[in-house]
């Protein structure tokens, strides 16, 4: 059974559900107290009770999931350090588990779309195409694709050509499946000149629809707040781990819509010119 790796998450929780997930979609009558049976657990419900919050994993857990999981050594310590980090209490904590997970992220291994994020950033619509591409019927997807977005249908296979080559999408029984799916990128070496210019096309995209979309139903949030420069790491984990929820519930629908999600996070000060 396939999941994505725990170096993909910044909270326990979130990993935990998101294995949950994985193996619903290969078994829908999949359930957490068989999972909990799986990982380790004394108690069938004990799973449960830590995806609602009402209960907290312990060393003892963390070590035991991941044997039962054969993570690496990478992976386990990544694991457990997130597990501190989610139940630290004051500024000094969160600051010590913070500096121990940018130590380690350079130990993370490579994913197949890590490696090939600068042909993957070419093109705002390039994660577009992922989406909609995903649990398609091959004999439909340049129609279902080029019916959600403005694209060519030359450009679309070309897209798909390369996703396809790189690993990012397979064929399973006449589905289109999407590998790695939705992956969140955060990586000093990936803000190349390619990517930089993907996220300014998504930021002008999100420009023009404002123009257009504001009196029509779309949602345009800013928020100005101020925080501790130790705890920078804490709000961009939490960020990652509300994408990796989002991205958990929209794959369990039969989705009719692509939707485009930008957010930044950035410190402003005297030296700012707007």
């Amino acid at each position: 059974m396939s999941y994505k790796s725990v170096t993909s998450f910044m909270n326990p929780k979130i990993f935990l559900q998101s294995l949950l997930d994985s193996r619903r979609k290969e078994n829908p009558s999949y359930s957490s107290s068989r999972l909990s049976e799986e990982l380790g657990f004394n108690s069938r419900n004990y799973l449960g009770l830590v995806l609602k919050g009402s209960r907290s994993l312990t060393n003892e857990h963390v070590h035991r999931i991941a044997k039962r999981l054969k993570m690496s050594f990478v992976e386990t310590e990544w694991f457990d350090v997130i597990n501190h980090l989610a139940e630290a209490t004051g500024s000094e904590e969160r600051t010590y588990y913070n500096n121990k997970l940018k130590s380690l992220r350079s130990e993370r291994p490579k994913t197949s779309s890590q490696l090939s994020l600068a042909n993957f950033m070419t093109e705002w619509y390039f994660p577009a195409v992922l989406v909609a591409a995903d649990r398609c019927l091959k004999e439909n997807l340049l129609n279902r694709i080029s019916n959600f977005l403005p694209i060519p249908v030359d450009e679309v296979q070309r897209i798909l050509n390369i996703c396809f080559a790189q690993g990012l999408l397979r064929e399973e029984e006449n589905l289109i499946v999407l590998d790695n799916s939705h992956q969140v990128f955060f990586d000093i070496k990936a803000m190349s000149i390619k990517h930089k210019k993907f996220l300014k096309d998504q930021i002008l995209l999100s420009s023009k629809m404002l123009e257009q979309s504001y009196e029509k139903g779309g949602k345009f949030y800013s928020h100005t707040f101020t925080a501790q420069k130790d705890d920078m790491e804490y709000y961009y984990g939490k960020l990652r781990d509300l994408l990796s929820e989002l991205t958990a519930r929209s794959d369990k629908t039969d989705p009719d819509n692509v939707l485009q999600l930008n957010i930044q996070i950035f410190s402003i000060d005297s030296r700012m010119k707007v």
